[in-house]
């Protein structure tokens, strides 16, 4: 059977949230926001190991507050950099040597299931890197300096890119060892730069990224939506919890 490590990235500093604390630390449905998906995570039965990157500051405080979750859910606590790319590269440092594939996921993004996660690993099963994407709907603007409209782009090609992004083992570690100096904004766009094929496999409406406190609103809708979440019909395409 397969072996994936799941390592969730929680150590941003949250600036666009503007709230007293992180998005990752908030209260969702009576659940912090980062254990929604690790509960996911955890009662997949390929998950042997579940890893949250953590700023430094935040230390004592995740420990403290969380360490109910952190024992139920069996995590493990890595340090964080300064850029998402240094919290991910700590965090791959600590991954299980036997582990066939590596899931990566931002902690912000509460709303995923089981069996959009399973079409991840499916699509990584067969091209070593796959991340969860859906096509782009609206007509999308471009604007110049003035904020004047510049353009229409064509979106026929156009897809929204979402976590969690899985990648055999190797694949991503050989990646993040010729990153060098680039701070890429997600995984795939490492690879990317480095010529390595990512394929796309459904992703979902509902798996939304917590940015603003408002978007709370939204999450708790999209968890309260018809189980399981339905993915996006636009591409083709042991548990830790005892």
């Amino acid at each position: 059977m397969t072996k994936i490590s799941v390592i969730i990235a929680a150590a941003g500093n949250s600036t666009r949230f503007g709230a007293s604390q992180k998005k990752t630390f908030a209260t969702l449905a009576d659940t912090p926001v980062w254990v929604h998906s690790a509960q996911v995570f955890a009662s997949h039965q390929q998950v042997q190991q579940l890893i949250v990157a953590i700023s430094p500051d935040d230390e004592s405080y995740f420990a403290e507050r969380f360490a109910a979750e952190i024992k139920r859910l069996g995590v493990q606590v890595v340090l964080g950099g300064a850029e998402r790319s240094d919290s991910v590269s700590n965090a791959l440092a600590a991954v299980d040597s036997d582990s066939d594939l590596i899931a990566i996921h931002d902690g912000a993004r509460p709303c995923i299931d089981l069996a959009l996660f399973q079409g991840i690993i499916d699509a990584a099963e067969t091209h070593g890197a796959a991340i969860p994407a859906i096509p782009i709907a609206s007509t999308i603007k471009r604007s110049n300096d003035a904020q004047l409209v510049s353009e229409t782009v064509d979106r026929s090609n156009l897809h929204l890119a979402q976590t969690p992004q899985v990648f055999a083992t190797q694949v991503i570690r050989d990646a993040f060892e010729r990153r060098s100096e680039l701070q890429p904004t997600d995984e795939a766009q490492l690879l990317e730069e480095l010529g390595i094929p990512v394929a796309l496999a459904p992703g979902s409406r509902f798996n939304i990224k917590i940015t603003q406190p408002e978007d709370l609103r939204f999450a708790e809708a999209c968890l309260n939506a018809a189980k399981p979440i339905q993915v996006d019909s636009g591409l083709d395409g042991g548990s830790l919890l005892r």
